[in-house]
């Protein structure tokens, strides 16, 4: 177990680029598991572009529960 944590945030712009809305996807152990969680988002959105953002957390006392 890695003690990393990626949290992967979506922001939905409108067609002259604007942020009409923003939410944070989830938090992920590992950039290999955000991939085919952002290629499920921009598949199903058809009304706004949808850019990501991920933010890394190291935190060495991390440890897996489930």
């Amino acid at each position: 177990m890695t003690p990393n944590q990626f949290i992967l945030e979506a922001k939905y712009l409108d067609k002259i680029k604007r942020v009409k809305r923003k939410t944070i996807v989830g938090v992920f152990p590992s950039l290999e598991s955000i991939e085919p969680v952002k290629e499920k988002l921009t598949s199903k959105e058809s009304k706004y572009t949808v850019i990501f953002s991920i933010t890394s957390r190291y935190d060495p006392f991390l440890i897996k529960i489930a």
